[in-house]
């Protein structure tokens, strides 16, 4: 579901997230979490590193002299510099949000979590990131995987309704998700509850062709590894010296086809993660993460579930 702004949230929604009012007595909220010491720890775990070398680049761009370096040095060593800063610097937004969070908290003016009023749902984990779900729209709330100790996948918040999918760490909601039906049947009439999670039977469907580019990606991975260890036994057989440049040029070479054979696996899989469509109506679906490790990805709108045959196992 795509995310609005806190200026554009209808009524009553826009009256929860106002913090010079008070909650509305009958709206429920399951807070965000808030952790000041950890979001900055995480901040100069990776400024250090990348902030250190991102700024080395810069100063390697500042050096450049176009007249007789050119634009290229130039443009590579500063993109790559600020390349390397864009992840310290959403990780001190991200601190600033927190620390701003704290401080309503403490005010007893904390406007980000889940709400749920009479009227529908809000999920507004923070600011300008608002998903309004009315009463008739929403589904089931639900935390995936459960809790194990034999899991070490991160758990997730899933919101499903009619329109789409919200997904969130579920270490970033105070509070079990199951507490968002509890409210929603409390508070909602007897036509707009939520049946206890039931929803229409999917449909499943395979899709190897929208993966077909992985899987192709995968053999020719392991094509080029069966081909340098060829070339490599060859080279023994011939008593070949490690000393030739035609060797060197050989194995580097191979080394080099591999490490590319490489990139485009994980090229091809980010490609298929990220764009992936639904065949039918080519809108986005959602990843079902209730099937992990196998990757399947659910479209609302056809109620269609789309096997695509890949296994997260397989990639690792």
């Amino acid at each position: 579901m795509r995310a609005l702004a806190d200026r554009r949230l209808p009524e009553p929604y826009r009256g929860w997230i106002d913090r010079a009012v008070a909650l509305p007595p009958d709206v429920v909220m399951l807070p965000r979490t808030i952790d000041v010491g950890g979001d900055a720890l995480v901040l100069l775990a990776l400024t250090l590193p990348l902030g250190a070398v991102g700024t080395f680049f810069l100063m390697m761009a500042s050096r450049v002299r176009l007249a007789t370096d050119g634009w290229a040095p130039l443009l590579i060593t500063g993109l790559v510099g600020v390349g390397l800063w864009i992840a310290p610097v959403l990780l001190l937004r991200r601190l600033v949000r927190t620390v701003g969070a704290s401080a309503d908290r403490k005010r007893g003016a904390l406007r980000q979590g889940i709400f749920i009023g009479a009227e529908g749902a809000l999920v507004r984990m923070e600011p300008d990131r608002c998903h309004p779900i009315p009463a008739d729209r929403f589904v089931s709330a639900k935390l995936v995987p459960p809790p194990s100790r034999s899991r070490s996948r991160a758990s997730m918040v899933v919101v499903e309704t009619l329109d789409g999918t919200i997904q969130l760490f579920a270490d970033r909601l105070d509070g079990h998700p199951g507490r968002i039906g509890e409210a929603a049947r409390a508070l909602w009439p007897a036509g707009k509850r939520p049946k206890g999670g039931k929803r229409t039977k999917r449909k499943v469907r395979v899709d190897h062709a929208r993966t077909a580019g992985v899987q192709r990606a995968a053999k020719v991975f392991g094509g080029s590894i069966l081909v340098f260890f060829a070339v490599l036994f060859l080279l023994k057989i011939a008593d070949a010296s490690w000393s030739d440049p035609e060797v060197k040029v050989t194995v580097v070479g191979l080394l080099l086809l591999v490490a590319g054979t490489a990139l485009y696996v994980f090229f091809e899989f980010v490609r298929m993660r990220a764009f992936y469509r639904c065949p039918r109506c080519r809108t986005r679906p959602v990843r079902v993460l209730e099937a992990q490790p196998a990757v399947r990805y659910f479209c609302a709108a056809c109620n269609v579930e789309w096997d695509t045959g890949l296994d997260e196992r397989d990639l690792d």
